[in-house]
C-alpha cells in the first residue's frame, strides 16, 4: 500500500512540471498570432486603409494577443505586460504599439518592414524554447518524483 502511495510522486511532479512548461507554449502561441496579425495589419493598412480600432471591432477573437493589443490600441491600458515575456519582448511589444498607427500610409508600412526582422527573431527563439523547455520541464519532473520515489522506499 506504501508503494502505491508513493507511485503518486512521480506523476504529480510530471504534472508540476507540465505546469511550469505552459509559459513556454503561451509565448510560442502568443508570437505565432503576433506575427499573423502582423502580416495581417501590414495588408489592411495598404489596400483596405481602415483604422485600427476599426480593425479590431471587426475582430471579434478572444485570446491572450488579441485580448492584449485591443486594449492597448483602444486606450485602457498603455503597457503591456504579460508574465510570459522577457523584458526585452516586453519593450518591443510595447515599442511596436505605440508606434503603430501613428504615421500616415506608406510610413507605416515602412516602420512595419522595419519590425519585421526582429519580430522574426522573436518567433523563432519562441519555438526553439518552446520545442526545447516543454518536454524538458515534464521529463525532469517526473525524473524527480523518481528519485524522490526511490529514496522514500
Amino acid at each position: 500500500m506504501r508503494i502505491m502511495v508513493l507511485a503518486i510522486i512521480p506523476i504529480l511532479t510530471a504534472i508540476l512540471g507540465y505546469l511550469f512548461s505552459v509559459k513556454y507554449g503561451q509565448s510560442r502561441d502568443f508570437w505565432d498570432k503576433f506575427g499573423f496579425w502582423h502580416k495581417k495589419i501590414k495588408a489592411e493598412i495598404a489596400f483596405s486603409q481602415n483604422s485600427l480600432p476599426e480593425i479590431f471591432s471587426e475582430s471579434k477573437k478572444s485570446d491572450v494577443f488579441s485580448d492584449c493589443v485591443r486594449e492597448y490600441v483602444i486606450g485602457k491600458d498603455k503597457s503591456v505586460k504579460l508574465k510570459f515575456l522577457s523584458d526585452e519582448e516586453s519593450e518591443f511589444l510595447n515599442k511596436y504599439l505605440q508606434n503603430l498607427g501613428r504615421t500616415d500610409k506608406d510610413s507605416q508600412l515602412n516602420f512595419l518592414n522595419s519590425f519585421e526582422p526582429e519580430l522574426e527573431k522573436f518567433i523563432h527563439s519562441a519555438d526553439n524554447k518552446s520545442k526545447t523547455y516543454r518536454p524538458l520541464c515534464v521529463k525532469l519532473g517526473f525524473l524527480l518524483g523518481l528519485i524522490i520515489f526511490i529514496l522514500l522506499i
